[in-house]
């Protein structure tokens, strides 16, 4: 007599792989009501949050900045006032911000050197003929 909780010789039920007869039918999702419409992930919270814009108040005129330009500017005036953590951030970024410019300048030192390699190549190549050329 056969035993009716085996489906077949070829399907061996375990660990992520459930018997035929409890699995989701094709077309069905195990979670009916899903995610909300209009509900936000994190990256696209942030992402709202880093374009939205802020009105201050600087040098007695209001204007309208993004917020990581506001927080930058209160960590700042934090920083100014005698904060450590903020004097500590704001350190942090000013290095930081040096090391891209360094990086920034050698990778475009590294271009213009392409660049001049490219041309020297090609000014060679227009005096000379083709650099591949079998025929002399």
């Amino acid at each position: 007599m056969e035993n009716n909780n085996t489906v077949s010789n070829s399907y061996e039920v375990g660990y992520g792989k459930p018997p035929k007869h409890t699995q989701f039918k094709p077309g069905y999702s195990g979670n009916k009501k899903g995610r909300p419409k209009g509900s936000t992930n994190l990256f696209t919270a942030v992402e709202k949050l880093q374009n939205e814009r802020v009105r201050i108040v600087h040098n007695g005129k209001q204007k309208s900045i993004p917020v990581p330009e506001a927080i930058l500017r209160k960590t700042g005036m934090d920083a100014l006032n005698g904060n450590a953590k903020a004097q500590k951030t704001m350190l942090d970024y000013f290095e930081k911000n040096e090391r891209l410019k360094e990086e920034i300048a050698q990778r475009v030192e590294g271009l213009r050197q392409d660049d001049r390699t490219l041309l020297e190549e090609t000014i060679k190549e227009y005096t000379e003929g083709p650099l591949n050329d079998t025929t002399k």
